[in-house]
């Protein structure tokens, strides 16, 4: 029997019955036998759930099968959990009674039929955007006649498949009768076509159901009979019912069209509900102008839309029956930062959504990494995929204006190299889409020019020997570098087993393609007598900016056009361009970037990476040339955009609204790395609030200098025999008694030791500002809270007897061993700044070693005891437990421990001392309160890396 039966109705009623057990946390060996005590039990138990439940399950092995698949199924979304997370804030209101519809004539379950048989959508990811998307309905509202419209907002990836989520949604709705859909689709016309035709074909094409799907296309007052609002058939009907669906540009010259024909007939207008969906909710949507200004025009045409407003802002006679409006992007901070929660904006006051991705999508965290404090394992390094650009190198492009070509940068030909044997690799796996090559270099079209200019030059002026003996040399080494093993262990959630992915073939196989490819060689794209768009077998240079819009003296077409019907094998593409290629315009089949922007935004910064997305079948195969300063960003927004998504996890579970959740993404500790968004976009944010509630922070990266490594040790030496006595014999704990534990220890004596510690702070953000940290709880001891703190010194897991640190107290102390983490690129940085980054410092069982288990109810005690191996949530059940007292947890790390032989990702620790860690929790509180006011900072810039726009 095979997996994929499992997923069949006739398994409907035991799967149910295993996520009960699921639900109630009831461990896998107990469900493997059904809670019987034995195999025999169990037989009994099956079948009597046969006879009397229907159960479809002919033997204990079928049994034993079934239950494998759940628990590995289960298992795998615990595993990408922390990257793939899907979640939503609860908003204020009720929510409504939906639930899913199953009649095969729904538009919900065609379009979930259509994602599993025609898109190859696995199960799990189905089921995820099933599960989110239902959520999202139940936050919206049928009937706004006597309420405010409904305002959301859904925090997608960049190119993670956003469109599938609106049309999940879409279709959802449209089942449960809302019956106008209005999607906000950009700034260009060709994606607003795009999306378009998308959107009408997923929902629309070989749909035979319960409605029908009808296409506005332009909506106005001159629209033609049958297109009036007076037109729509809006009614009920036993047998078909009609959905309307346009998208239309964010142009206020359309919109302003959009609202007149709304204004048309107020009998139908009154039997509208309407679900606006603004695709790049951060594009245009948010209002830039100054204060006391009037609102931009395209801000202003859909706050009027969704106010249901005229042009004079007065509201219109009738009402809709009901409107709601839920903007998605990837990049939401201007969304949340520009104004609040008035009348005149779509911040999105009801309800924040985050979609989470499957494990197919090379997205930000997989590609850059991200460092999970809580979990070891789960520390991902990124992929060793980013070669660095150096400062020489970028030096070539600063004076370009200035010259009529560019001289050919070194990593720009090991790029295009690259391209080339990459191209050769798709062609001899007989892929069949195009491959593209991204040199982002400048948004100023006249450097475009330049670049293209060179990359002709080099092409024609370079010996095809050269070029191949280039090629060879480029390929063995990358090919040598990442492999499909490296590749594994640095994507080890990857959906798709090995013998799934294309494994690289040999130079010698690819070579003949490579010399078709240079005897073809670099053309833009023809036109053939037709003047239809025709393609070659050779490389096709497209210069994509807003200059380039037809065709070019030559007869050619020069701008990006992919083919749009199957050529019988993969053509090539190196796309030359800036802000056009920036937002919403896909790269196909991207396997190499040459990339220079330096940006001061964070959204913008991000919605550049053209290099997130899914990459089927040529995993092994993308490169991205960036500058060392350039990755520090996007490692920067991996972190800040992993950190976003768990603030909005912790916003539902404290019950938050995202009126008190928009400070949060402001106030980011480590938002002084780069700006989060353009100064006009975030006008609400001059002053910006700062919680420390639910912070649970570690030290990872430490000063390579032995004076200050040292001094740390004093300190803490003179912190811990201040403390006296330790109280672990007294604690009811296997983890406590394997610690050093300090009970109810006088903030005053923490704060001392905080202050007199010696963070690194060049590269930390985190403990940038450990003064206001302390201001902070200074001003909850004042209400009475938080003046009792809990120190703990970290030893579980230190077996080795030569590993003592004897304190000038005469503690002997177990040290713990910690590696260095090593990053992607050659040249490290830390290493060049004398800095140690061990990525993870605390071990998540020591954060519940000061928990008494006297008195706890026998299925805490069991939590704890078993946390090794039931993957509890330590953060959050120590909160549960305390969530009153702060924590401080210890460290000595012995400053010779060595890695694993076999080891990527770690190196010997090799540094001039011991190191002090420190470990600082300070737990949520209580849901629905708060330790204390908020402290207001004003948000500092660019005070660690100088970046140019």
């Amino acid at each position: 029997m095979q997996i994929k039966d499992f997923s069949i109705p006739k398994y409907d009623d035991p799967v149910h019955w295993i996520n009960k057990q699921i639900e109630h946390d009831i461990d896998w060996g107990e469900i493997r036998l059904g809670r019987q005590k034995d195999e025999e039990a169990l037989k009994n138990f099956l079948k009597k759930k046969k006879e009397e439940d229907y159960w479809q399950i002919d033997s204990i092995e079928e049994w034993y099968k079934l239950v494998d698949y759940k628990k590995d199924y289960e298992d795998k979304k615990l595993s990408v959990q922390e990257v793939h997370d899907s979640t939503v804030i609860l908003s204020d209101g009720e929510e409504n009674d939906v639930h899913l519809p199953n009649s095969e004539g729904s538009a919900w379950v065609h379009y979930k039929n259509k994602l599993l048989n025609e898109k190859g959508f696995k199960q799990h990811v189905v089921d995820q955007i099933e599960e989110t998307n239902i959520e999202i309905l139940r936050k919206l509202s049928s009937d706004t006649k006597q309420i405010k419209p409904i305002k959301g907002m859904v925090v997608g990836n960049v190119q993670s498949g956003k469109t599938a989520n609106m049309a999940a949604l879409m279709a959802l709705a449209a089942d449960w009768g809302w019956n106008l859909f209005i999607v906000l689709s950009g700034t260009i016309e060709s994606l607003r076509i795009q999306t378009q035709q998308r959107l009408f074909d997923d929902l629309a094409n070989d749909y035979d159901g319960n409605i029908t799907w009808e296409l506005l296309e332009h909506p106005s007052k001159k629209s033609n009979r049958g297109a009036r609002l007076q037109d729509l058939r809006l009614e009920s009907s036993s047998i078909r019912n009609k959905r309307y669906m346009t998208v239309c540009l964010k142009n206020a010259s359309r919109l302003k069209d959009l609202i007149l024909w709304l204004k048309q007939d107020g009998k139908n207008y009154e039997h509208l509900k309407i679900l606006i969906i603004d695709d790049e909710a951060d594009q245009a949507s948010v209002n830039t102008a100054a204060e006391n200004r009037e609102r931009k025009a395209v801000s202003k045409r859909i706050s009027e839309l969704v106010e249901g407003l005229d042009e004079k802002n007065e509201e219109l006679k009738t009402k809709c029956q009901a409107m709601n409006y839920i903007g998605y992007t990837a990049t939401p901070y201007a969304n949340v930062l520009a104004e609040g929660p008035k009348k005149m904006s779509v911040y999105p006051s009801n309800f924040i959504a985050a979609l989470g991705v499957s494990d197919e999508y090379f997205g930000p965290q997989q590609i850059f990494g991200y460092t999970n404090f809580e979990d070891d394992t789960k520390d991902y390094s990124g992929m060793d995929i980013i070669r660095e650009i150096p400062k020489k190198e970028l030096e070539l492009f600063k004076d370009l204006k200035d010259k009529n070509e560019l001289s050919m940068p070194n990593q720009l030909k090991k790029s295009i190299c690259w391209f080339l044997c990459s191209v050769c690799c798709m062609r001899l796996w007989n892929m069949e889409k195009p491959v593209s090559m991204l040199v982002h270099t400048s948004q100023k079209t006249e450097e475009h020019e330049k670049v293209a200019i060179s990359i002709e030059q080099w092409f024609k002026n370079t010996e095809m020997n050269k070029i191949i003996d280039e090629c060879r040399e480029i390929f063995e080494y990358e090919t040598q570098r990442f492999s499909l093993d490296d590749f594994r262990s640095q994507y080890p959630s990857y959906g798709y087993k090995d013998g799934e992915i294309n494994k690289y073939p040999s130079f010698s196989q690819i070579e003949p393609l490579l010399k078709e490819i240079l005897n073809v060689g670099l053309t833009h794209i023809g036109l053939d007598d037709e003047d239809d768009l025709s393609y070659s077998r050779g490389v096709h240079l497209c210069v994509d900016n807003c200059k380039n819009n037809g065709i070019n003296e030559d007869g050619m077409h020069v701008r990006l056009a992919y083919p749009s019907e199957n050529l019988g094998f993969s053509s090539a593409f190196i796309v030359v361009g800036g802000a056009t290629l920036s937002r919403g315009l896909t790269i196909e089949g991207l396997v190499s970037t040459y990339f220079l922007r330096t940006v001061k935004q964070a959204d913008t910064l991000m919605q550049m990476g053209r290099w997130f997305g899914y990459r089927k079948g040529y995993e092994l195969l993308p490169r991205i040339w960036m500058t060392e300063n350039t990755r520090l960003q996007f490692e920067f927004l991996s972190l800040l955009d992993q950190e976003l998504r768990d603030e909005i996890k912790e916003m539902k579970i404290k019950g938050q609204t995202p009126k008190e959740y928009a400070p949060r993404i402001s106030s980011h500790p480590k938002a002084s790395f780069i700006r989060i968004t353009a100064k006009n976009k975030m006008r609400a944010a001059e002053t910006v609030n700062v919680n420390y509630c639910n912070s649970y922070k570690q030290t990872y990266l430490f000063d390579d200098d032995s004076a200050i490594l040292k001094d740390n040790i004093k300190v803490t030496e003179n912190f811990l025999e201040s403390l006296g006595k330790s109280n672990e014999q007294s604690i009811n704990n296997p983890y406590a008694k394997k610690n050093k534990v300090w009970l109810n220890v006088d903030y005053h004596v923490v704060n001392n030791f905080l202050r007199e510690y010696r963070f690194e702070v060049r590269r930390s953000s985190m403990f940038k500002d450990i003064d206001g940290l302390c201001q902070w709880v200074e001003s909850c001891i004042k209400k009475g809270q938080m003046e009792n703190w809990n120190v703990i010194f970290g030893q579980l897991k230190s077996t080795s007897k030569d590993m003592i640190w004897t304190t000038i107290n005469e503690y002997e102390l177990k040290k713990v061993r910690r590696t260095r983490r090593t990053t992607s690129t050659d040249n490290d940085l830390y290493e060049k700044n004398k800095i140690i980054n061990i990525g993870v410092l605390r071990d998540r069982l020591d954060v519940l070693s000061d928990i008494d288990m006297t008195g706890l109810n026998d299925e805490q005690v069991s939590k704890i005891i078993n946390a090794q191996t039931n993957k509890l949530n330590v953060v959050e059940f120590r909160d549960e437990i305390m969530n009153m007292v702060p924590q401080l947890i210890i460290y000595c790390i012995d400053k010779d421990t060595k890695s694993k032989k076999d080891s990527k990702k770690r190196k010997d620790l090799n540094a001039p001392a011991d190191i002090i860690g420190l470990c600082i929790g300070i737990p949520s509180g209580k849901e629905g309160t708060d330790y204390s006011e908020k402290v207001a900072i004003k948000l500092n810039f660019m005070d660690d890396v100088d970046v140019e726009d």
